[in-house]
């Protein structure tokens, strides 16, 4: 018996009545046939849940991914790369359909080859040639692949049966696992009777029945309607955090990515674009598809003329607006040349520039001199402003009410649009008018009075947009 199997065994002798702990989702009210309830969840006592987490005994190991790639046929879904995964971390593989995310989820568990000179290695452990069942891997599909004709515990313990485990000891570890998912009131029903939610949990239960190493993911949550998926999503993250299990998921959900990744990549075309934090992947994007595909953002092509970046709808911003609000905007990393929000991303760019011979009298925006540019900005960033010279400007082709905010739908041209999110409550009726103060240098210092309220900004009407130059994300290779 292993070291888990014993601590799950220990731990389910130990419960005694409802026990209080992890949840993998909500009270489930609409049971598809009579029956006793899903337990809802409940917070449990430090002492407790301390207790709980030493009994489980999880060892998590690290990934090392070293020129990983796959080629069907003649065609390459996933380029070379290298990627470390601290032991306990999760991964989340974040892109659009067939950018090669679940190949590389599939390579890690052994379910494909890799291509000569890959590897993948298990924390000290050369694991590429090894059977993906000798890799200690627990698994969730996107569609659970739960057997119908079998009930729910017969499902979790069917891996440690496949490995001929004791009765007994199968018998405990299941036990076990399903108190811990808060599934032990429905141990005999058959899957086939279960809504989505429960059996996104029997799956994860059974995944996690043998003692795995590594946890992976395959869009776990994509087949659960919407209101489900961001409850157990929530409840998924606390329970993995507890666990500390080393796990990777596939997702084209960026919500997901950030709720449950502590490192993201993000890929495309069967290329890594980015790995970093989620903080660095919605902040700091290195490529123009990462700052497009992540944050919904707005994209312009706009056209550098000597010192001014000109943009659709009349807009046209001084270099030295963008200059100023960052300090040091130069050319980055790939096809990145401004991002003008993020200092720290900046200073190491500049630092690897520091390194080059020195050029006299360097301007560290002299790239972005001439040419088209590829400019993103995220719905919630751009204000809505009197019609000025110089600010882009448009007609307010739709308006949506969806709670928290306003959107818009302002069209710069017959053939470019962009998106504006405001705060609901700042335009509900009978709101006063608010005066809002942009001191950049673009207005002489004065006051920028917003008519953001009382519904006045109704499709038909023209209105200005402003942009402040802080946050837009300046690429040289314009879509």
């Amino acid at each position: 018996m292993t070291p888990n199997q014993t601590a799950l065994v220990s731990n389910s002798q130990r419960s005694k009545g409802p026990e209080k702990g992890f949840s993998l989702g909500p009270e489930n009210q609409a049971a598809l046939e009579p029956g006793p309830r899903e337990r809802p969840f409940q917070a449990e006592a430090p002492r407790a849940l301390a207790a709980k987490e030493s009994a489980l005994v999880i060892k998590p190991v690290s990934i090392s991914l070293r020129d990983l790639a796959k080629t069907f046929g003649q065609q390459r879904v996933v380029e070379p790369f290298s990627l470390d995964i601290p032991a306990g971390k999760k991964v989340a593989l974040l892109g659009p359909s067939g950018c090669g995310k679940t190949t590389t989820l599939r390579l890690i568990a052994g379910l494909e080859a890799p291509d000569p000179g890959g590897r993948v290695l298990l924390g000290q452990q050369d694991v590429t040639q090894v059977p993906v069942e000798k890799r200690q891997i627990g698994m969730v599909f996107q569609h659970f692949a739960l057997f119908p004709h079998m009930n729910v515990a017969e499902n979790v313990a069917y891996g440690l049966k496949a490995r001929k485990r004791p009765k007994a000891e199968r018998q405990s570890v299941v036990e076990a696992m399903l108190d811990l998912v808060k599934l032990s009131d429905l141990a005999q029903r058959r899957v086939d009777r279960l809504s989505g939610g429960q059996k996104q949990r029997v799956a994860l239960a059974r995944a996690l029945a043998s003692g795995p190493r590594v946890l992976l993911l395959d869009e776990p949550l994509a087949a659960l309607d919407a209101i489900l998926r961001v409850s157990l999503r929530e409840e998924l993250e606390e329970l993995l955090s507890r666990l500390g299990i080393t796990t990777v998921m596939v997702t084209h959900d960026q919500d997901e990515a950030m709720a449950l990744g502590d490192i993201i990549v993000v890929m495309k075309d069967g290329r890594v674009e980015q790995t970093g934090s989620p903080y660095e992947i919605y902040h700091c994007p290195k490529t123009s598809f990462v700052a497009g595909f992540v944050g919904g953002s707005n994209h312009l092509v706009g056209q550098l003329d000597g010192d001014y970046l000109r943009l659709p709808g009349s807009g046209c911003i001084p270099i030295s607006a963008l200059r100023n609000q960052n300090g040091k905007a130069l050319a980055g990393h790939q096809d990145h040349l401004a991002t003008v929000s993020q200092k720290a991303a900046l200073e190491a760019a500049l630092e690897t520039r520091s390194k080059e011979p020195a050029k006299p009298n360097f301007d560290p925006l002299s790239d972005l001199r001439e040419g088209q540019v590829s400019v993103y900005f995220r719905p919630d960033q751009p204000k809505l402003a009197p019609i000025v010279p110089g600010r882009v400007r448009g007609t307010v082709v739709s308006k949506r009410f969806v709670g928290q905010k306003i959107r818009l739908v302002v069209r710069l041209s017959e053939e470019i649009s962009i998106k504006l999110e405001l705060p609901s409550l700042s335009m509900g009726p009978g709101q006063p008018s608010k005066l809002e103060n942009f001191d950049h240098g673009l207005d002489s210092g004065q006051a920028l009075k917003f008519e953001a309220y009382g519904g006045s900004h109704e499709p038909g009407q023209t209105v200005g947009v402003y942009l402040p130059p802080e946050e837009l994300l300046l690429f040289s290779k314009a879509l």
